[in-house]
């Protein structure tokens, strides 16, 4: 796939290390009050200023909370769009990592005991605020951060049975090869339902998709062997950093299972491509795959790599891109739903990222 050097490593929508909130909508305001005046009447007295996140859209459900001289996050989640038995696994799984000394936020229990609370057509749940910066990318914060997801997915496999989340993330299929063939068919309305620039992109993007499709079916069942429990979404802004420390895990929706090799290739891939965003003007590839070679080597002799996917990480991460993208031109296709169009070139341009930042053969050469 040819794409253009000048548009790999931008920033994008996760670069922005600083969160953003601001103060709330009355009625919003409102109602966060009172769910914590009826749930939470410890506290409830106390409220100050609530504000919104202001970052990606499914962030916007979280509310900073002051409570005299402390902040809460409140947190409010879609009643039709979850499956209450996993999200009460995912609550009661960040509260365990917790307490094996992962620095993952508390969820606090209501004055009913209950974790999770439904009020006003919502879902909803209270816990720590960690304050700091997201993950920015620097050599230090990186460092950290690979360690930090070494020893999150080395204690994933000790989650007791009662609190393991069986909401299943499965690598693309033959469904996802129909997809494809269904959308060269409809390649003249590619315009209409993508948008002429994404059209583009896509039709760029097809050999490659196509050819990675062909790959992983080849595989496909080892991936399947391969399933356990991950957080399956590493990105810059799920890391809190503190002094070039990770001080919190974010996003427990994300825990799920996977197959974990891929979702551990995907979230380095996330934050290495952070690392290239930084270095800017002075990224060095010999520099930074250099750097990925030795912390692929390091996650191998604890067993979170195997010897045989070594040389095939960007593979590996492009199979968790390639999910991304084809749920994007699903959700377009057979729904109608564009909502999420606009990230269609941040996945197709990470398939050519993912092979520049695992692409070990240069070592050998140098």
């Amino acid at each position: 796939m040819s794409v253009p050097s000048h548009t790999l490593f931008k920033r994008d929508l996760f670069s922005d290390p600083k969160p953003h909130f601001y103060v709330t909508s009355d009625e919003v305001g409102r109602m966060v009050e009172n769910l914590l005046s009826i749930y939470y009447p410890q506290i409830g007295n106390q409220i100050g200023e609530i504000y919104q996140s202001g970052s990606i859209e499914l962030n916007s459900n979280n509310f900073l909370v002051d409570i005299g001289q402390n902040r809460l996050i409140v947190k409010r989640i879609p009643v039709a769009r979850n499956n209450r038995d996993n999200l009460m696994r995912q609550i009661m799984l960040s509260n365990w990592l917790s307490g094996k000394g992962l620095p993952v936020p508390f969820i606090y229990e209501s004055v009913n005991g209950n974790l999770l609370n439904e009020f006003d057509g919502w879902l909803w749940c209270v816990l720590d605020f960690v304050d700091g910066a997201y993950f920015c990318g620097s050599k230090d914060e990186l460092e950290d951060a690979v360690d930090i997801v070494k020893r999150l997915f080395l204690v994933f496999r000790d989650v007791p049975d009662d609190i393991f989340v069986n909401q299943q993330i499965n690598p693309p299929g033959e469904a996802d090869q129909k997809l494809v063939m269904d959308l060269e068919t409809v390649q003249r309305k590619w315009s209409s339902l993508f948008g002429a620039e994404h059209a583009a992109l896509i039709g760029c993007a097809l050999p490659e998709i196509k050819k990675n499709l062909r790959t992983l079916l080849t595989c496909r069942d080892t991936l399947m062997e391969g399933m356990g429990l991950c957080h399956i979404d590493m990105h810059p802004h799920n890391l809190i950093m503190q002094n070039k420390k990770v001080a919190a895990i974010l996003d427990c929706a994300s825990y799920l299972t996977a197959p974990v090799e891929v979702i551990i290739a995907f979230n380095l891939f996330k934050l290495l491509r952070q690392r290239a965003v930084i270095m800017d003007k002075e990224f060095d590839k010999s520099v930074i795959v250099n750097m990925c070679s030795q912390i692929v080597g390091m996650l191998s002799t604890v067993g979170l790599i195997s010897k045989q996917n070594l040389e095939r990480m960007a593979f590996l991460a492009k199979v968790e891109i390639m999910r991304r993208l084809l749920l994007i031109i699903r959700m377009t296709l057979e729904q109608g739903d564009c909502s999420w169009n606009h990230v269609l070139p941040v996945q197709i341009v990470a398939l050519t990222e993912a092979e520049i930042l695992f692409d070990f053969s240069i070592l050998s050469v140098q």
